[in-house]
């Protein structure tokens, strides 16, 4: 299954989804059993709510914690799907015919970055940071966010901050690399070097994603 032996083709897009699904699933999980308890919820809610409120609330996160399980997939699905539509929209505009299953197939290897994020985050969680809220498993590994503190940062400009991190970098990188090798053994296709690979990344991922951020940060504003 490795590129260097049988080459990026023989590389198994479901697998991939697989792997990335079971750990995903492990890290929620884990950081589940580790943190959340209901004293974690009433250091969160206690100056706003009652004790018997913050009981009920609880129970009823456990009760339905089946939910937060079946978002994973879909998340997964949708965070990939969204990547490979904005890569293949980069690709038409560099005039590059590259079928959308290898596109998928980048966006899949390249999102274990984001299980590496995560399994660091809950590295520095249980080594080093105090979890005495749920806004503390808001932490973003990494991150300019990280370097405030929470309570001091407009809501609107969290997920911004959240997001300028050094594991989204990397994965900007790495889809980068593996695009150019879906491209280098794609017989039909003129090879391009690295430096053009990234160019695309950042032009079509790049771009949707600052359109993402800017919608969310609308919309908190509005809902704010």
């Amino acid at each position: 299954m490795t590129v260097k032996n049988k080459g990026f083709g023989h590389i198994k897009g479901c697998e991939l989804f697989i792997y990335l699904i079971i750990l995903a699933l492990a890290l929620k999980l884990s950081i589940d059993y580790l943190f959340v308890n209901k004293q974690l919820y009433y250091n969160t809610f206690s100056e706003q709510l009652s004790f018997g409120r913050i009981d009920t609330i609880f129970e009823l996160s456990q009760k339905y914690a089946w939910i937060g399980i079946v978002l994973v997939p879909l998340i997964l699905m949708t965070r990939i799907f969204f990547t490979s539509i904005l890569l293949y929209i980069g690709t038409y505009f560099f005039e590059i015919k590259l079928e959308f299953k290898k596109i998928i197939k980048v966006a899949l290897i390249a999102d274990f970055i984001y299980i590496i994020s995560g399994v660091f985050k809950m590295a520095v969680l249980v080594l080093y940071k105090n979890v005495s809220s749920l806004h503390d498993l808001t932490y973003t590994p990494l991150s300019i966010f990280s370097l405030f503190k929470t309570s001091s940062i407009d809501p609107v400009f969290v997920y911004p901050l959240s997001l300028l991190n050094a594991f989204e970098l990397l994965y900007i990188f790495i889809l980068a690399l593996f695009l150019s090798i879906a491209i280098k053994e794609s017989k039909e296709l003129q090879p391009i070097n690295y430096g053009r690979s990234l160019q695309l990344v950042v032009s079509s991922y790049g771009s949707g994603l600052l359109i993402w951020v800017l919608l969310v940060m609308f919309v908190s504003l509005n809902l704010g």
